[in-house]
């Protein structure tokens, strides 16, 4: 990766969260000013570093610990001072007003997902929003490729060397959860206040979901 496209990468991650805060303000909450943020699935830090710009504190949580690593490099090269990171959310004990996740739900089987939602759900302050990222349908033919790919032997080299790709680059996991269970979840914590958008990932569709939690 190049300066251009590091530059461009981390630009992206301005433009979303100015969209995130934009959408909340005009479906939400519209006096929405957050001072605690959670970015679940934080990679290198591509969204911390905005949400930086905008709460006093934030704290990106990743399951590698490589990619901490990396997210705490990109956050002290740009003197960012008030971003932490964890590795579970079960090492926070703090409430947040924003929780986000972003095209990391996807790679998590159903089940845990679900589980994992139920938690951030949790970590939210009343009133507090959440933004997370969903997908929920593949084209039959696309699930059967990836059925493949990831379940038959050789399948997986085959298909890297056929696209030029390493022998071993692994297949990343594609869940798909259904939009009634998470539905479920979202009325049973108490959030009612909830909007959405539409994704689209290559062949996969996903939603946005935007919740509120409920004042006690």
């Amino acid at each position: 990766i190049d300066e251009k496209a590091r530059e461009a990468f981390f630009a992206s991650g301005e433009e979303h969260i100015d969209h995130v805060l934009g959408h909340i303000r005009l479906h939400l909450a519209t006096d929405f000013h957050p001072r605690k943020a959670l970015d679940f699935g934080c990679g290198v830090g591509r969204l911390v570093i905005p949400l930086s710009k905008v709460v006093e504190e934030v704290v990106g949580i990743d399951i590698s610990s490589s990619m901490i690593v990396e997210a705490r490099k990109n956050c002290q090269n740009r003197a960012i001072t008030n971003a932490h990171f964890a590795s579970s959310a079960s090492e926070l004990s703090t409430k947040f007003d924003l929780i986000h996740s972003f095209i990391v739900f996807q790679h998590i089987p159903v089940a845990k997902g679900e589980r994992i939602f139920k938690c951030l759900i949790n970590r939210l302050s009343p009133g507090g929003v959440g933004v997370l990222h969903f997908t929920y349908h593949a084209p039959k033919y696309a699930r059967l490729v990836h059925w493949v790919l990831r379940n038959i032997p050789f399948a997986c080299h085959l298909y890297n060397l056929l696209i030029g790709r390493s022998l071993t680059y692994p297949i990343m996991q594609s869940n798909f959860y259904n939009l009634n269970s998470l539905f479920c979840i979202l009325q049973l914590e108490k959030c009612s206040n909830a909007s959405l958008e539409f994704t689209q990932h290559k062949r996969n569709s996903g939603i946005i979901l935007y919740f509120q939690k409920d004042a006690e």
